[in-house]
């Protein structure tokens, strides 16, 4: 072989073993932007046992089942559900809030005349958008 042909194999498979590596690395690093790109990696998501509005005059839920049809409890309950107050940019679709630690303001939910407000005397939240989580996923937004 002529001493061109060989130079030429040689700075080919050179190429060759760079572009190789150039798409290995591209490979690798696919699914990584692909999950960043949808938002799965940005946020963890908290299931709500309902989303509602509390009456902007006496703070009394609109309802007091979740849902799923369940009761919501209340206390003087053991465990009862918490009242966390959302923003539109907390919600994960129709019925999950984004996981954020110690962010969320919360009040117990309570009886009160019949009917369920966030906290007493007065009640909390009145005529601002809350999730209604069970005792223990309020935790988890607590770190507790």
């Amino acid at each position: 072989m002529s001493e061109t042909i060989k130079d030429q194999e040689t700075l080919s498979e050179q190429g060759n073993a760079k572009r190789r590596r150039l798409v290995r690395g591209a490979v690798a690093l696919a699914p990584l932007v692909l999950t960043l790109r949808s938002g799965a990696a940005a946020a963890s998501c908290t299931g709500t046992r309902l989303i509602t509005t509390p009456d902007a005059g006496n703070g009394k839920l609109p309802q007091t089942t979740a849902r799923d049809g369940s009761p919501l409890v209340g206390s003087p309950s053991v465990n009862p559900d918490k009242c966390v107050l959302i923003q539109d940019g907390d919600l994960c679709g129709l019925d999950k809030i984004v996981t954020r630690k110690n962010v969320y303001a919360q009040e117990t939910l309570t009886q009160s005349g019949g009917g369920l407000t966030c906290g007493s005397s007065p009640p909390k939240f009145k005529g601002n958008r809350v999730a209604i989580l069970s005792s223990a996923s309020a935790g988890s937004l607590t770190g507790v």
